[in-house]
């Protein structure tokens, strides 16, 4: 979590020049935290794209730069913890659409 420390533009509050930058320079951070968590690169960009996407519309939220690194991995684990409850409810949806899909029809063979 310190690596975001220096690369912090110090202001005040909300919209500050840094915070666009502070995203740039410490994406390998951000992605190697959430690729150690989920074991895959391609699921690490979407969460870090989600992510992004986040810190960028909910800039208002932040209200002191010295606490910004603290502020981007809580937006980072929330990002990833959705990703978590996606992924685990497409996890359980699968095997009832493929058994849905098998329905009417479908004639399912026997084997000889």
């Amino acid at each position: 979590m310190s690596e975001t420390k220096n690369h912090i533009a110090k202001g005040s509050g909300a919209g500050q020049p840094g915070l666009e930058a502070t995203l740039s320079v410490n994406r390998n951070a951000f992605l190697g935290f959430l690729v150690k968590r989920l074991g895959n690169r391609a699921d690490a960009e979407d969460v870090l794209q989600e992510f992004c996407i986040r810190v960028l519309a909910r800039k208002d939220q932040l209200r002191e730069a010295d606490r910004m690194d603290a502020w981007l991995y809580a937006v980072l684990r929330s990002a990833l913890n959705d990703h978590y409850r996606k992924s685990g409810r497409s996890r359980r949806l699968n095997p009832v659409y493929s058994s849905k899909s098998m329905g009417a029809g479908c004639v399912r063979l026997k084997a000889p």
